[in-house]
């Protein structure tokens, strides 16, 4: 029994179709003598190899991001065959689940503590309340975000600064 089953998007299909061409092209230009003289030219420039080191970590991302599959799903069907997930996820998305899991339930204003929306919640006390609730994620490490949040904030900018002094 596999543990997915791959799905084919037809912009993988463009993807991978201009992957091809492009290998192909390679393969082209490694036979002429001009075109790898003017590859060498632009590999020897230190901006052209930057540039091509750039190029192929957003290549490596895309291509991660365009071969997706169904996971199986750990109860089979009601005939004894493996059931699939509806959700379709990119090699990508499972290199990166710890990010995926995190959602919020709302969108919250950038650097946010609380969320965007009042939600009915219950207090300690046992009472009920109409505010802007915590998030789960955002914020987490501190105790009282209305005090401590323009500290934190302004914290990891310097430590931001700095690291990227360095």
């Amino acid at each position: 029994m596999t543990a997915f089953k791959v799905v084919v998007l037809w912009t993988d299909a463009l993807v991978w179709l201009l992957i091809a061409a492009v290998a192909g092209l390679a393969l082209i230009a490694r036979r002429s003598e001009t075109w790898r003289q003017s590859w060498r030219s632009v590999m020897r420039n230190p901006i052209g190899t930057a540039s091509a080191l750039v190029l192929c970590a957003f290549l490596s991302i895309g291509l991660l991001d365009s071969m997706h599959f169904r996971q199986a799903l750990p109860k089979p069907a009601a005939d004894g065959s493996t059931a699939w997930a509806v959700e379709v996820l990119s090699v990508l998305d499972l290199a990166l689940t710890s990010l995926r899991e995190r959602r919020e339930r709302t969108y919250s204003a950038p650097l946010a503590a609380v969320a965007f929306q009042k939600e009915t919640v219950e207090r300690t006390d046992g009472s009920q309340a109409r505010e802007f609730p915590r998030l789960k994620f955002g914020g987490a490490h501190l105790k009282d975000p209305d005090r401590e949040w323009a500290g934190d904030v302004g914290a990891r900018a310097l430590r931001g600064l700095a690291a990227g002094a360095v």
